[in-house]
């Protein structure tokens, strides 16, 4: 469906605006959309599974974040294209562990006294619905410490002759 990417990415961040309050975090959204048309900041395609996709991000930029620093969402489009990058100032990924980062069940840490919560499976959603999207998540290191997982996808096309909208992810209008 075709959902409005601001108030969707608006009620993502503010989903998770107490878990963020909770380590004295800031979450920055940054618009590289040209503003010129109202229809810029709409973007078709599977809203459940992009739900999903942004919040494993965001789950875990704020699980890993350091306290008191932030996190950046930055989105663009370009033509049928959207990028999404989310990035912390966290602890970062050592090179060693790089390789494991889209497996199932791998963690950075691990064992009975591991710091983080989750079953390692985030990364691996994320990367499958990618994949199902047409999409792909990429990872480098952030500037001064931390990461950015940027995904990218292709505006779905028109199955059909009639338009959908979807405000939030959940709600058609035929």
């Amino acid at each position: 469906s075709k959902i409005n990417m601001d108030t969707f990415v608006r009620s993502l961040v503010d989903s998770f605006s107490q878990r963020a309050a909770g380590k004295n975090l800031r979450i920055d959204v940054v618009w590289n959309v040209p503003r010129e048309t109202e229809d810029a900041f709409y973007f078709r395609t599977d809203p459940e599974k992009l739900e999903r996709i942004l919040s494993n991000l965001l789950a875990n930029a704020i699980e890993f974040s350091n306290k008191g620093k932030s996190v950046k969402i930055t989105i663009g489009k370009e033509e049928k294209r959207l990028s999404i990058a989310v990035e912390d100032e966290g602890i970062g990924i050592p090179e060693e562990q790089q390789k494991n980062l889209f497996a199932r069940f791998k963690q950075l840490d691990s064992g009975t006294r591991k710091a983080h919560h989750g079953h390692g499976l985030g990364l691996s959603i994320t990367k499958a619905l990618l994949e199902m999207l047409d999409g792909k998540v990429a990872f480098a290191c952030a500037d001064g410490g931390g990461s950015v997982f940027t995904v990218s996808l292709n505006e779905a096309g028109v199955e059909t002759g009639t338009e959908t909208l979807s405000e939030a992810g959940n709600e058609f209008i035929f």
